[in-house]
């Protein structure tokens, strides 16, 4: 299948992990836009550390993150964060979080080595269960299949990614 035209120089990052339950959502996310097949975006499902996001989004003119968040919102609530203006609440990507990096204290890393993409945008999906398993919940996936489906239709265009 061909790649299609859209904007130069994205990053698609999932994060999570696949075997705590809704932890998945940001993998299960960057899957479904690697699907696409969408020319100069690269998609990375699952990063270890700070560092190499740090490495991942070098020459990128847009890095896109997608993980489940903590926050006491219902299931499913989609935030949505500027990652060079916004404040993002470092608590809200930490409480059940897998990977053992935060993604407030990664970007203040790459805004002090020089190290940033001209954008980031931040997307977190409240979560419900953390607990072993690989089932992500219905809200939680509803919620996510609307995120793709909008980051997918951007890119596309090579439009600003509005919202779920």
């Amino acid at each position: 299948m061909p790649k299609k035209n859209i904007t130069p120089g994205v990053l698609v990052v999932g994060l999570g992990n696949d075997f705590r339950s809704d932890d998945g959502v940001g993998l299960f996310v960057a899957r479904q836009v690697e699907k696409e097949n969408l020319n100069n975006v690269k998609v990375i499902v699952g990063v270890s550390d700070g560092t190499s996001l740090l490495d991942s989004w070098e020459n990128k003119d847009h890095a896109i993150l997608i993980d489940s968040v903590n926050s006491a919102e219902y299931s499913g609530f989609l935030y949505k964060f500027d990652g060079l203006s916004d404040n993002i609440p470092e608590d809200y990507f930490l409480a059940y979080s897998s990977h053992s990096f935060s993604i407030p204290r990664t970007i203040n890393l790459g805004k002090a080595l020089g190290q940033l993409p001209k954008m980031i945008t931040i997307y977190g999906i409240e979560g419900k269960s953390y607990l072993p398993g690989d089932a992500i919940n219905s809200a939680v996936k509803e919620t996510a299949v609307k995120l793709i489906s909008n980051i997918v239709e951007e890119l596309k265009i090579g439009g600003e990614i509005i919202h779920a």
